[in-house]
């Protein structure tokens, strides 16, 4: 497989709806095309930040996520750009759970 799309989130909290950054990256007749990480705003509810992910795992504040759109619009948007391109992910059963 020469063409594809990666992809890796991360989350503000336990909560895997809580994404708050996907990375994406496209590649094309394998070379890299792509790659962008873009903040997501988490849903209300989940929107909260635990200081052990934020500082152990990955850095991410809420500041840095503010006025960033929700996932279902950045989905929209990045479905609509790598349609019939197969999707892959390292850890592809978080990944997937996260959208």
């Amino acid at each position: 497989m020469s063409s594809f799309v990666a992809v890796d989130f991360e989350t503000a909290n336990e909560h895997r709806a809580s994404a708050c950054e996907i990375g994406v990256s496209v590649w094309n007749d394998g070379q890299l095309s792509m790659s962008q990480g873009l903040f997501v705003s988490p849903p209300e509810g989940i929107d909260y930040f635990d200081p052990f992910i934020t500082d152990q795992i990955h850095g991410i504040t809420a500041e840095m996520v503010g006025g960033s759109p929700r996932l279902d619009v950045i989905l929209d948007r990045l479905v609509t750009q790598i349609e019939g391109t197969p999707l892959v992910a390292h850890n592809a059963g978080f990944d997937m759970s996260v959208i």
